[in-house]
């Protein structure tokens, strides 16, 4: 689901947003490269590395296609559990919104979620069918915290996102918000989370 929400978003020219980490990051970015959009990781540690190491080649791809790797780190800094979560602030700073495609109750997308309510973006959180294949192995608790605690809108397609996105209704206020709003953030301990992010 994160790949597809991914690659229909691009074929739109919607840039995808993510992190380059192992899981939904690499499907993130996977998914916008089959598009006609963009594509940017933000890394959490210095531009002279690329961690996983089994990502390198992604990272290549993603500069072939006239993406963008992109880090606030100087170039030696390696990457320590700390940085990961911290640069969640970036990544939602730089979109128009976040997508939570699976979390447990807690953890990286919770921060993300946070960070995303922070800065006046928009918020979802993926909700399959019960009917579909594996929805019943489906981690929904980190979806239900951020719709209680953060209003996240729960999606279960991409014409939803699409249909919220500010690009796509110019003149809402929502698109005032997103223009204006700064990159704010602090650093937290914890592990990557589950989630992409649009621009």
């Amino acid at each position: 689901m994160g790949r597809k929400i991914a690659a229909e978003l691009s074929n739109r020219n919607v840039c995808v947003v993510s992190g380059l980490a192992l899981g939904i990051d690499t499907v993130a970015h996977q998914g916008a490269l089959t598009g006609s959009g963009s594509t940017i990781a933000v890394l959490a540690h210095g531009l002279d590395q690329i961690a996983p190491k089994t990502n390198e080649r992604l990272a290549d791809e993603i500069l072939e296609k006239k993406g963008v790797l992109l880090s606030e780190y100087e170039v030696g800094v390696s990457p320590r559990p700390p940085q990961f979560v911290f640069r969640n602030r970036l990544q939602s700073g730089l979109s128009s919104g976040s997508v939570v495609v699976e979390s447990g109750f807690s953890g990286g997308s919770i921060y993300q979620g946070k960070l995303t309510s922070e800065q006046h973006r928009l918020l979802f959180v993926v909700m399959p069918d019960a009917d579909l294949p594996g929805a019943s192995d489906f981690k929904r608790e980190g979806g239900e915290r951020l719709k209680c605690e953060y209003n996240a809108t729960p999606v279960n397609r991409f014409e939803s996102i699409l249909e919220l996105l500010p690009s796509f209704r110019s003149g809402s206020p929502e698109t005032d918000a997103v223009r204006h709003s700064p990159v704010v953030g602090k650093s937290v301990d914890g592990e990557p989370g589950t989630q992409m992010v649009l621009l």
